[in-house]
């Protein structure tokens, strides 16, 4: 099964997917189900907190912006943590994080507790979230691993709707029924104690602690094929912390990746992160019932499962780079035309098909961001670049309530489209085709050695 000690070891590229990957892709869908329903939570409950709170437009965009800076510690922190103690650990950790951290807003009583636990909340899915798109990257073969990542994160995001659904029935039978939504979402916890016997370290942050043996192993164990990974390069195994992986990023053989692949994520965590949570309180604010909002939102949120499984069909075409560009594009023109017209029909079809587009440019783009650095900064440099855009949409919520009493919906949604479109030119020009290739094969043509 190894390969030339030029070209580095293959891992799990040329095998088939096996028992122990079905296994733990089928977990990691289903840690995706309760991560993303943990993302819209709030969401769902703002018309109701509106209502019985009396919470303002201002608070609802401060406890958005907490979330959002709870996911960009939790992408820095949950790569930091993922390249020290390894990927298994850390997305258990993620897991109980946003967990908890749900369980903590079923209980709130106050409008600083709420804040508070939303932070903890947006930490926990986010550092799940890294670690899962590296692992799944590091475990499965080069020549599919783009569909597996759409194809799991598709199951896990029918989450989004399913929640929707739950939060249409519930949240109008009562003053504080919105709280369950919340508990919905704290159920992920019992996860934690599956992942702890089905999930398997990646071989290949093994390797990059020089755990040989160990990695060998564990390949053979999942495949039934003996490797040898001895030609591995392990001279970079001795820094892998916040600032190395920073000199890494921004070195001459990576600071184009670097910035083009933090372009593309700003663009694409404020295309969707910017007004996303908001959609519901705008909704709301234009004059429509709080039952059809919460509709709207049920229907329209169909589009992310449904994104992710049509972008695993065209996710390893093109080299990566030209369908992400196609969904960005689609994704922003879509918004613009969304905010053409408040009639309800009109805003629920161009928002589920904007979804749809924009779920798949997500999770084109977590693939394309994890196989472009090297393993010992794999997961550090994934968490700078998605963390620096999940900071970005923190920061854009505290412009929300001026932007919202100046431009209104078409405003909003103009510049919401935008976010997709100008980074999705850049990257035709000058992102990197990605798909199909190994991960030594793409970090061999930037260092000339298979560290990868």
């Amino acid at each position: 099964m190894a390969r030339g000690a030029n070209a580095g070891p293959s891992y799990f590229d040329g095998t088939k997917i096996g028992n122990t990957q079905k296994k733990f892709l089928w977990l990691a869908a289903l840690v995706y189900f309760f991560d993303q329903m943990d993302n819209g939570t709030f969401s769902y409950a703002v018309p109701a907190l509106i209502k019985n709170w009396g919470i303002t437009t201002a608070q609802v965009a401060h406890v958005n912006s907490l979330n959002y800076f709870g996911m960009f510690l939790g992408a820095v922190f949950g790569g930091w943590l993922s390249d020290r103690i390894g990927r298994k650990k850390a997305m258990l950790t993620g897991i109980l994080t946003f967990s908890l951290g749900s369980l903590g807003n079923a209980f709130a009583t106050s409008f600083p507790v709420m804040a508070g636990a939303r932070l903890v909340t947006g930490f926990g899915v986010v550092a799940t979230v890294i670690v899962a798109m590296v692992y799944i990257a590091e475990m499965l073969p080069s020549e599919n691993r783009g569909r597996y990542q759409s194809l799991t994160i598709a199951c896990g995001t029918i989450g989004i709707p399913m929640c929707a659904l739950f939060a249409r029935w519930v949240v109008p039978m009562g003053p504080e029924t919105w709280r369950y939504v919340f508990v919905l979402g704290s159920c992920g916890i019992f996860l934690a104690l599956l992942g702890f016997f089905w999930f398997k370290e990646s071989p290949r942050w093994l390797v990059s602690k020089g755990r040989i043996e160990e990695a060998e192993n564990l390949v053979e164990e999942i495949t039934g094929q003996k490797v040898d990974l001895r030609a591995v390069s392990i001279k970079e195994v001795k820094k892998v912390g916040n600032i190395e992986a920073l000199r890494v990023m921004f070195s001459k053989e990576y600071i184009k990746r670097t910035l083009v692949l933090g372009t593309l994520g700003l663009g694409i965590n404020l295309g969707i992160f910017f007004i996303g949570t908001f959609y519901t309180t705008m909704l709301t604010k234009i004059g429509l019932p709080v039952a059809t909002v919460l509709t709207i939102a049920a229907i329209s949120d169909w589009g992310s499962p449904a994104g992710d499984l049509t972008s695993s069909f065209f996710v390893d075409k093109g080299g990566r780079k030209i369908p992400i560009v196609v969904f960005c594009v689609i994704a922003g023109a879509l918004s613009i035309v969304c905010g053409m017209s408040t009639l309800p029909i009109l805003v629920v079809i161009t928002l589920t098909v904007h979804r749809i587009f924009r779920a798949g440019s997500l999770v084109m783009f977590w693939s394309y961001l994890a196989e472009s650095f090297p393993t010992h900064i794999r997961s550090n440099a994934s968490g700078f670049v998605f963390g620096s855009g999940r900071l970005a949409a923190a920061l854009s919520q505290f412009a929300l309530p001026v932007l919202w009493a100046n431009y209104g919906w078409a405003g909003l949604n103009t510049i919401n489209g935008l976010f997709f479109i100008l980074p999705a030119i850049l990257v035709l020009f000058l992102g990197e085709k990605t798909g199909k290739r190994t991960l030594e094969e793409l970090n061999e043509e930037r260092t000339g050695s298979a560290t990868a």
